[in-house]
């Protein structure tokens, strides 16, 4: 059996309407590699049947095959989902789940991707092809999340672009490409999975240095992309989406992805997007929005109470919108059921730009919205297809925007936050950053809900109070105040983002040491000789402190906030740190400032300098002696100025900064009074969103309505073109006159005809006979103004007109005339050419035998039909005339009408012949051969088409003729089972076929031009050129089996069949020889002979080959008058072996006992198995019965040697008996019985022997017979009873028990002792009746007792060992088991000997039920103590051949004794001794008591009537 390979990778290819191409392209291209395994999901109606398997197969190489359910996955298959039902994986399998009618589509993609996120993980490739919907996008986010691939086909080339559409616009997509590409792309992917490096899981120092370096480098960029402080993030986080693109590229590390980026700059936007697509669903975790619903109720109360006019809500992380438009439904339906007409707005913001245009559109995939209740669902939602859109009047209460909640400020002013996508990626100072930020959105009272996996961290539990901690659900702290918020610099896109710090480079140890060094002495200088420096950043917060700056510097009270140098400096120097700070950040660079002295110290200079790094500005100060400050500053100006010029200057500059100080406290002022603003306008942007969006409506109302206006006037333009074309191609004069017979339009004939100018357009129309003779009554209807149309002829010198008049009329009631001047003088000759010539042309089909049609596909018209097709066609059915097309098509073959008219309507052929059936007049089928071809168009524009039908019915029954002949020669040619050889008469072969070939193992070349009876068995050719003769003399000839001679040496079985085939010259005569291989019907003709007539065990001759050779044996014997001796072999105790070991173990034994007879006997004797263990062999021709006695012999010694099988060592014999021809018997049937009723004697004179039949064992046999049919007629009578013989405690000597004795009250004997029938039972199989009839009274009258004397006395019963293995004992069990209190179950020795695990596992639910096993007859078997030490007894049972000889003081009593201390060892609760007849016996027991008897010293066996007497009379064990 061949394991199944489970694939590296498995693709999922989802399709939908017109997804089958797109699915063939991607097969076709797709490589067949045992790694790789696809899941094909291709939506289709549950009542469609589906010959998508078929399709796929056609373009690939790869198995295609349907899906069955909890099928394991194996590389190097297309599994194809079957109509009705949903796929999934649950681990490596495929499991089938039957669709819902109206419940999405199936199978469902969605379903499919999420299960493959669960099992497969990064080992999936989610594909999503052409398709109508948005099935796949929520499964496809669940598998991107999961580290696996999601691709696309290109929306431009699929014939339906919405599913693959979804996918690219909500950011999903991985790599997006051609059906073709994304198939090629499956094998490139798998092929750097293959030669991608092993993991460096064991790499220095420097690769992980690499990998680190590329980590920052690749956070640095993608921070420069997206704007996103992803220095806040987890690592886990981003490196886990990392290496999921890394999978995608191929790239076994981060310095591989990093040169891939440089490489392939797209490539960071797909990055981008992997690290901020969000997840989310309709409804994630139900429960916690139930508990929201009760929370949310409660607080739109409590603001409508306290006056509220409106309501805001805020969802964080929004990502596509479920969770924003699942708030809106739930608000709208709470203040419905209040009764509330509150304002509200859900504002939804997320930092990924194509999930906020998907959540602004507000389409949803119908299968992913089956979260929701169906109410909401029919309330805000409208059905397009299998795709759902929210109502304009909900989208419009939800605003979605672009915002970091890490870097943007926070809206305000909220009732409602929810943040359950964003906290779990962030790390802890961030998250305890954005906790604060939402608290300052809340208003008192506020709710946040947050996510299933996130919870406020310790440093922000104080702000809120639980609403439900289980559900993650808080309440905003009104007392807690409102926490500090730390607002950086925000982090600003950049298309040229600065490139990433690039790692220090790796030194050697030299020079490692040497930059230590280096780095020590200059610390060393800067701690001795620097002043004491302090490194600030632009708003003056200290970063590095260098030196010692006591004195100088001092930690201020109060809020963190205020840890700035300026406040860090005792109050005398703060206005100068501060101007100088603000210096800096201006244009100077570097300045120095004296500061005022201090109380104990040191006059001082501020020195300071500006230090740009990576786009900010750092402030380096420095608090020098003057004299430092001179010493460094030399070669500069030193100021010289007076003192009193230093303080005035001083003076101002104090000023400078008071009023810079002012300045910034009213632009702190404006700056709060403008974040009020911001928030007024950013609400007032979120109504002008709503607005805007009203408007894009109206607009797009507009738009539909221009576009629908633009075609109309561009129809009005194409009609007047088309009106100008007509009245010029009318080939009539036209002139168009209105009511007051103005000229309206005229076309170019009638102006030729009529002389007519364009500057005539407007004029009255006169009727001037001077120019034209126009008709009077023409002129009369015109000038009278009549309604009615007017026409008739006008005749002209050179020509004959035809004029009509036609009024005409319009909506505005504008009405005239049209007049029409045709000129008829061609149209009359033209049409008296075309009627001579239709007549010699309708002469001329007519005579043909084809018939000839002129046919108008376009318009189903039947231009022209010659008279033949009328004589072969019925005649039209009703509603249907000849000069219809429909007459043809309905009497051609409905198997070839679709046929035919596709070729009729192929204009890439103009000319064709094809073959179809019409139906004949008569009811019948007619063959037509169609020559067709197509006319070119006419004046009239149509094209016609051609065509002649000629009848080829006789033909193509040839034909069909023909093809069956050869079809059927072929077939036989081709038959690998039958070989043919052509030859000529005088047995040359011509030709051959390989089916004979490969039975010679030679060519055919070889086997051509060779001579035929070559090839046959020299011993086989006579027969074969007495064939040959037979058929040269003209008589058939019959089939001969032969031998080949194979080129390879081996003979080959052949029935050969020869026939004559004459043909004329030049090829005469031929012998065809055919070859049929018998080789199997030989090898089965075999078989069937072993099956029949041998022993499938042993391979010995069976019951119906024995008596075939014994008949033959006696009638040889009969002849020559010599004797002849049968043998019948029993096994004796085989049965036990069955029992105790199995009936496999003793078949095994039955083939070693087989094989050891087969070698005790002659060459020419024979021995047979008859069934189960009994052989017969017959003796053929033994000198005398010595020898058969020594045969016997022989075969009783064999049988006796020990058998080792696993382990078990056995000890065996058989029982043989003899009988002789022709003394015992003359048939078969007589000396088979004689055999086996000497073999029954043997076993009845002790096993283990031979004996020769005798007529005395006749009767024995017959008595036995009658014993088995007596048995029965009891059993069918009920003639079995029970007698008890009752078990004395000793020293008490009252009744401790009583043992159940069977009895067989015998119709003519009287009661009958088991003993003369027992044997006879378990042979014949009838103990097990026997036993289960002695077991169902014994329980009944055990519950008698148990109702007499409780659990004191119990009523023993004897198992037999046939009656285990027995399904009636476990029933018996079941039944019974309230007698068991009272019952003891007796077995012997070999029982307990024979260890089987049922037999000992029923026993010991004898003992749990309180019912006891004894062991009986102990002492006389072979009973092995650690079968007993392992397996105890309740009680033993010392057998009466102990006790039949103690108390006379000989051996016996030392052996009782002796069993009696053994007994006592085992530890069994009571012993009882069997056989007490004598005071002789009793006396020697009573001192080994306690202990139990049993015999006639106390009584005999009883009926139960006489039992309970005799209890009652001696009393019983432990009842007063």
């Amino acid at each position: 059996m061949i394991r199944a390979t489970a694939p590296q990778l498995v693709a999922l290819l989802g399709a939908s309407a017109g997804g089958l191409e797109p699915l063939r392209e991607l097969l076709a291209a797709l490589p067949h590699d045992t790694r790789l395994c696809c899941v094909v999901a291709q939506h289709i109606a549950a009542t469609e049947t589906s010959a998508l398997t078929k399709l796929l197969q056609t373009v690939t190489g790869v198995p295609v095959q349907r899906v069955v359910d909890d099928e394991p996955l194996r590389g190097g298959v297309v599994y194809v989902t079957p109509p009705g039902h949903h796929v999934e994986i649950e681990g490596q399998r495929l499991r089938l789940h039957a669709s819902t009618p109206d419940q999405g589509p199936a199978p469902s993609l969605d379903r499919l991707f999420a299960s493959a996120a669960r099992s497969l993980g990064p080992r999936a490739v989610a594909i999503v092809l052409s398709g109508t919907g948005q099935d796949g996008a929520v499964g496809a986010r669940v598998l991107r999340d999961a580290g696996g691939a999601v691709w696309a086909e290109t929306p431009s080339d699929a014939p339906f672009a919405s599913m693959p559409q979804t996918i690219v616009e909500r950011g999903l997509a991985d790599h997006v490409d051609t059906a073709v590409a994304l198939g090629r792309r499956l094998g490139l992917l798998l092929q750097q999975r293959a030669s991608a490096p092993p993991a460096a899981g064991t790499a220095g120092a420097a690769s992980m240095a690499d990998e680190r370096s590329a980590f920052g480098a690749l956070v640095h960029r993608l921070a420069q992309n997206t704007g996103l402080d992803l220095g806040q993030y987890q690592e886990s986080t981003l490196r886990r989406q990392f290496e999921r693109v890394m999978r995608q590229q191929g790239a076994s590390s981060l310095p591989q992805l990093l040169a891939a980026v440089d490489d392939d700059p797209p490539l960071l936007h797909a990055l981008a997007q992997s690290v901020t697509i969000g997840v989310t669903e309709w409804l994630r975790n139900p429960t916690a929005f139930a508990a929201l619903r009760l929370a949310w109720r409660e607080r739109i109360a409590q603001r409508a109470a306290q006056g509220a006019t409106s309501l805001r809500l805020w969802s964080v992380g929004c990502s596509t919108g479920e969770e924003v438009y699942g708030l809106a439904m739930l608000t709208d339906e709470l203040l419905g059921e209040l009764g509330l007409t509150l304002d509200w707005m859900v504002l939804g913001t997320d930092v990924n730009a194509p999930a906020l245009d998907q959540a602004r559109s507000g389409l949803f995939d119908e299968d992913s919205a089956q979260a929701l209740p169906a109410a909401w669902r029919q309330r805000y939602f409208t059905r397009i297809g299998h795709t759902l859109r929210i109502h304009q009047d909900l989208r419009r209460r939800c605003v979605f925007a672009r915002h970091d909640a890490l870097q943007d400020l926070p809206f305000l002013r909220m009732d409602l936050v929810a943040c359950r996508n964003l906290l779990i990626y962030l790390k802890g100072a961030a998250k305890d950053e954005v906790l604060r930020r939402l608290h300052h959105a809340l208003l008192p009272d506020g709710l946040l809900m947050l996510g299933r996996s996130e919870a406020l961290t310790a440093r922000t539990r104080s702000l809120f109070t639980t609403v439900s901690t289980q559900e993650h659900l808080w309440r905003k702290r009104a007392d807690a105040g409102e926490p500090a918020l730390q607002l950086g610099k925000r982090l600003r896109r950049s298309r040229d983002a600065a490139p990433a710090p690039v790692p220090p480079p790796q030194l050697r140890p030299v020079d490692r040491l040497e930059a230590e060094l280096r780095d020590r002495l200059l610390q060393y200088l800067i701690e001795r000789h620097a002043p004491p420096t302090v490194l600030v950043d632009r708003d003056g917060h200290p970063l590095h402190v260098v030196g010692n700056m006591e004195g100088l510097m001092r930690w201020p009270s109060g809020p963190t906030a205020a840890l700035t140098l300026p406040n860090l400096v005792d109050g005398a120097w703060r206005r100068d740190v501060q101007l100088a700070l603000h210096r800096l950040l201006g244009e100077e660079t570097t300045l120095r400032v004296p500061l005022p002295p201090l109380d104990g110290q040191p006059a001082r200079v501020l020195d300071a300098a500006r230090l740009d790094q990576g786009g900010e500005a750092y402030l380096l100060v420095s608090f020098a002696s003057p004299a430092v400050a001179t010493a460094a500053g030399a070669g500069s100006e030193v100021a010289a100025a007076p003192v009193d010029a230093q303080r005035l200057q001083q003076e101002r500059l104090e000023s400078l900064v008071d009023a810079l100080e002012h300045s910034q406290q009213q632009l702190q002022q404006a700056n709060e009074a403008l974040s009020v603003t911001t928030e007024e306008l950013e609400a007032a942007n979120e109504e002008l969103e709503a607005s805007n969006e009203e408007l894009e409506a109206s607009n797009e109302e507009l738009r539909t309505l221009n576009e629908e206006l633009d075609p109309s006037l561009r129809e009005q333009q194409q009609l007047n073109e088309l009106l100008h074309a007509i009245q010029e191609s009318a080939g009539t004069a036209l002139l168009v006159l209105d009511h007051d017979r103005r000229l309206l339009r005229f076309n170019q004939l009638a102006a030729d005809l009529l002389g007519l100018r364009e500057s005539m357009l407007g004029l009255p129309w006169t009727f001037d006979a001077r120019r034209f003779a126009w008709p009077d009554g023409l002129v009369e209807h015109v000038v009278r103004g009549e309604a009615g149309p007017w026409q008739g002829g006008l005749e002209l010198a050179s020509a004959r007109l035809w004029v009509q008049l036609v009024p005409w009329h319009t909506h505005d009631e504008r009405a005239g005339y049209v007049l029409a001047l045709t000129d008829l003088t061609a149209l009359r000759q033209a049409e008296q050419a075309r009627l001579e010539l239709q007549a010699r042309l309708t002469a001329l089909t007519d005579a043909l035998h084809e018939a000839v049609v002129l046919l108008d596909v376009l318009r189903g018209q039947m231009v022209y039909a010659s008279h033949r097709l009328l004589d072969w066609l019925p005649p039209p059915a009703p509603g249907t005339t000849q000069e219809q097309l429909d007459w043809l098509l309905q009497a051609i073959d409905p198997a070839d009408q679709g046929r035919v008219q596709a070729r009729w309507h192929d204009d890439r052929s103009d000319q064709w012949t094809q073959r179809y059936r019409v139906r004949t007049a008569d009811g019948g089928w007619r063959h037509v051969q169609e020559r067709g071809a197509r006319v070119s168009p006419g004046t009239d524009g149509r094209r016609l088409i051609a065509a002649s039908l000629l009848d080829v019915t006789e033909l193509v029954e040839l034909e069909q003729r023909e093809r069956s002949a050869q079809a059927r020669l072929q077939a036989v040619w081709d038959n690998p089972s039958i070989g043919i050889a052509v030859c000529t008469v005088d047995g040359s072969v011509l030709e051959c076929n390989a089916a004979l070939a490969q039975r010679l193992a030679a060519t055919a070349q070889e086997i051509r031009s060779s001579a035929w009876l070559d090839w046959i068995y020299p011993e086989d050719r006579d027969g074969a050129r007495q064939q040959w003769r037979q058929l040269g003399a003209g008589r058939p000839a019959a089939a001969l089996e032969q031998r080949l001679m194979a080129r390879d040496g081996a003979l080959r079985r052949s029935r050969q069949h020869t026939s004559l085939a004459h043909h004329p010259a030049p090829y005469g005569d031929l012998v065809v020889v055919l070859l049929e291989n018998i080789e199997e019907a030989k090898a089965r003709e075999q078989t069937i002979f072993r099956q029949a007539n041998f022993d499938t065990l042993t391979g010995l001759p069976n019951r119906a080959l024995y008596r075939d050779r014994l008949e033959q044996a006696l009638l040889r014997a009969q002849r020559e008058l010599k004797p002849l001796y049968v043998m019948f072999c029993d096994l004796d105790g085989f049965k036990e072996i069955n029992d105790i070991h199995g009936h496999e173990f003793g078949d095994e034994v039955l083939v070693e006992i087989a094989g050891r007879i087969r070698r005790a006997l002659r060459p020419n004797d024979t021995v047979a198995r008859f069934g189960g263990d009994e052989f017969v062999v017959l003796l053929d021709g033994p000198e005398s019965p010595l020898v058969v006695e020594r045969i016997a012999d022989g075969i009783l010694q064999t049988v006796r040697q020990p058998l080792d099988l696993h382990g078990n060592v056995l000890r065996l014999s058989a029982s043989i008996g003899v009988a002789n021809f022709p003394s015992d018997g003359e048939s078969v049937e007589e000396l088979l019985r004689m055999a086996d009723t000497a073999m029954y004697a043997a076993k009845s004179s002790g096993r283990d022997r031979m004996r020769f039949y005798s007529p005395q064992m006749e009767s024995r046999a017959r008595h036995l017979a009658e014993v088995k049919a007596g048995l029965e007629q009891a059993l069918a009578q009920g003639a079995f009873e029970l007698h008890f013989q009752p078990i004395i405690a000793l020293p008490e000597q009252r009744v401790r028990a009583a043992e159940v004795l069977l009895r067989w009250r015998h119709p003519a004997r009287g009661l009958v002792s088991p003993v003369e029938f027992i044997a006879v039972a378990e042979a014949s199989g009838q103990i097990r009746r026997i036993g289960a009839w002695v077991l169902r009274e014994a329980a009944r009258r055990a519950l008698e007792v148990g109702r007499r004397w409780g659990r004191h006395v119990r009523l023993a019963v004897n198992v037999s060992s046939a009656q285990f293995g027995d399904a009636t004992l476990r029933d018996w069990l079941e039944e019974h088991r309230a007698a068991l209190p009272n019952l003891t179950i007796e077995v012997t020795e070999s029982v307990w000997m024979g260890d089987s695990p049922s037999t000992l596992a029923w026993l010991q639910l004898v003992r749990e039920g309180g019912g006891h096993v004894a062991l009986d007859d102990f002492g006389t078997g072979y009973s092995s103590l650690a079968y007993l030490l392992r397996t105890p007894v309740d009680e033993l049972k010392v057998d009466k051949r102990f006790t039949d000889h103690v108390g006379t003081g000989g051996p016996s009593e030392r052996i009782v004794t002796a069993v009696l201390e053994l007994a006592a060892a085992l530890q069994a609760r009571v012993v009882v001794v069997e056989g007490v007849e004598t005071d002789a016996q009793l006396g020697f027991l009573r001192p080994h008591a306690p202990l139990d008897v049993q015999g006639f010293r106390y009584a005999r066996p009883m009926p139960w009537e006489e039992l309970l007497a005799f209890i009652e009379t001696h009393g019983v064990v432990g009842v007063d």
